[in-house]
């Protein structure tokens, strides 16, 4: 869903540096094997922003029904690379976690999505090796941000939950709020890095920052 905002407001803003923050999501969009799951975009001219709305259904005689909803705008800001996390990499205290006790709940979706290599834990902060399967790399150049990455990303913020015992392993955590999401570049390389800590947890919410890095240590 991402990917559509993206490739919606660069057509609209004919930028990839995009910025989309208030990211609301209302309900999960699921797909039923075998059959389609019809998804639509609204892109509303609000100032210097873009307000976003995106609706499914899984029949054509159904209504379609809001599922994420937020804002996209031109990334203004100015990065440069971020070599910090190296320094977690070489801590006495770094742990690794096998990223596999975490997808492999979710092996029936391919490869496509099984890009987490290797993460390492130290404290409430995560560093991942992510790297495309050759199934999902044939793909890497049809889109902005390609959804195997992405998934890596929260994989990682998976582990990093799990090992820091945020959550137990029996528990499932969803995405429900993006504050911000910045886009300095397309995704469409094999290998990144993703850093992930936790901002704040409750017994109902964590929060995570995340940083995607490419092998130049270059911020996506």
């Amino acid at each position: 869903l991402v990917e559509m905002v993206c490739v919606g407001a660069n057509q609209r803003l004919n930028t990839t540096r995009l910025c989309l923050s208030e990211i609301n999501i209302l309900s999960p969009v699921f797909g039923i094997a075998g059959k389609s799951t019809f998804t639509k975009m609204e892109l509303v001219d609000n100032g210097d922003k873009l307000e976003f709305t995106i609706a499914s259904r899984y029949h054509e005689a159904d209504a379609y029904q809001d599922n994420v909803q937020g804002m996209v705008s031109v990334e203004h800001r100015v990065v440069h690379a971020d070599h910090r996390y190296r320094t977690l990499l070489d801590s006495a205290d770094a742990q690794n976690v096998n990223p596999q006790t975490i997808v492999g709940a979710c092996a029936e979706l391919g490869g496509f999505f099984e890009t987490a290599r290797q993460v390492v834990v130290c404290g409430k902060t995560a560093v991942s090796r992510l790297s495309l399967s050759d199934e999902a790399g044939r793909y890497s150049g049809e889109f902005l941000l390609h959804p195997g990455i992405m998934d890596g990303v929260f994989v990682t913020a998976i582990a990093l939950a799990r090992h820091s015992g945020v959550i137990i392993d029996t528990q499932i955590i969803v995405p429900i709020y993006i504050g911000r999401l910045s886009a300095y570049q397309t995704i469409t390389r094999k290998n990144y890095t993703a850093e992930v800590r936790i901002i704040d947890a409750t017994a109902d919410i964590i929060r995570f920052d995340a940083v995607l890095l490419d092998e130049d240590d270059n911020v996506v």
